[in-house]
């Protein structure tokens, strides 16, 4: 394997974090006068788009083991953005209506973080980037065996 196929398999590996450190430093500061922090969005937005989830599939959703899951969700009711509608251990989670006010502001924040992230692209880099990003995603969805293809 040449040099420039050595980089070329090892160019991603830096960018997520720089990314993810970018998204949660500017999400944390935006959302921060609502009580809420970066890590808690996703779950904010999984919830919102899938009214009555549980936890297993709230879990599956974000990405994250059960008990990252049920300690967030046990801070979302706390703070009154989620109630459990299930019965007993059977979680059925849905936002409240402050919750549904936060999904909107979290998604309105990330729009204009990634906006931020993407201001040097061209329309034509951006779509290449899309793209790409989707043959990943595909390729990686596969591998892993996950529903989200």
């Amino acid at each position: 394997m040449s040099e420039i196929d050595k980089s070329m398999n090892c160019f991603l590996l830096p960018h997520p974090r720089i990314i993810k450190t970018f998204i949660d430093k500017e999400m944390n500061e935006r959302l921060a006068p609502y009580g809420v922090t970066a890590s808690q969005g996703p779950f904010i937005l999984a919830i919102g788009q899938h009214d009555g989830i549980n936890l297993k599939q709230l879990s599956d959703e974000v990405m994250v083991d059960k008990a990252l899951t049920t300690r967030t969700v046990k801070l979302l009711i706390d703070n009154g953005l989620a109630e459990n509608t299930g019965n007993g251990s059977r979680y059925s989670i849905v936002l409240t209506d402050r919750g549904r006010d936060m999904c909107s502001v979290i998604g309105n924040n990330l729009h204009e973080v990634t906006d931020m992230m993407t201001s040097d692209l061209s329309r034509e880099e951006l779509e290449t980037f899309r793209i790409c990003m989707t043959k990943i995603h595909r390729t990686l969805a596969d591998k892993i065996g996950t529903e989200e293809k």
